[in-house]
């Protein structure tokens, strides 16, 4: 038995999954937008995943307001800073990315998506020694070429062949 706001994240949950986010979007729109800032915040993930829709749309400026809806009702998320800094990232403001990266971090140490956004960021404002310290630290947790392929460009970047060669061993 399904509450009906389990089933809405199900039923939200397959049409992004199924490639289909505008769809994803509109089924929100329709059952929940006009009550969207009296969401009860266990809601959350809803409004996550509503967010993500937009943002995978390019609807950034829309994911970051429900994003930070969520914050305001949850103050440590992990899935919202690490959308947060994925919409930064993605619109160059930089500084803003690696806040957000950090402190999806500060809620879970580990995550893979959190240290490559990070080494990522790192690369594209040409610190290729805080690049390739996130992308080393994916590196060693997965074995996803993306990730290996972004390390050695980092790599390739880096003035100082030497200190490639020794970061890279």
């Amino acid at each position: 038995y399904l509450d009906s706001s389990q089933y809405n994240l199900q039923k939200m949950q397959a049409l992004y999954d199924n490639g289909t986010p505008s769809q994803a979007i509109e089924f929100f729109e329709v059952h929940f937008k006009a009550k969207l800032n009296s969401f009860d915040p266990k809601d959350n993930a809803l409004k996550l995943l509503y967010a993500q829709s937009l943002r995978s749309v390019g609807r950034p400026q829309e994911a970051m307001d429900i994003l930070s809806s969520i914050l305001a009702s949850k103050s440590n998320y992990f899935e919202a800073y690490l959308n947060l800094g994925h919409i930064c990232l993605q619109m160059s403001s930089f500084d803003d990315a690696i806040t957000f990266y950090k402190r999806a971090l500060g809620e879970k140490p580990k995550s893979i998506d959190a240290m490559f956004g990070l080494g990522m960021v790192y690369q594209k404002l040409d610190l290729f020694k805080q690049s390739l310290y996130w992308l080393r630290s994916v590196v060693r947790l997965t074995s996803d070429s993306t990730i290996e392929a972004a390390l050695v460009n980092s790599l390739n970047k880096n003035d100082n062949i030497q200190e490639s060669i020794k970061i890279a061993e």
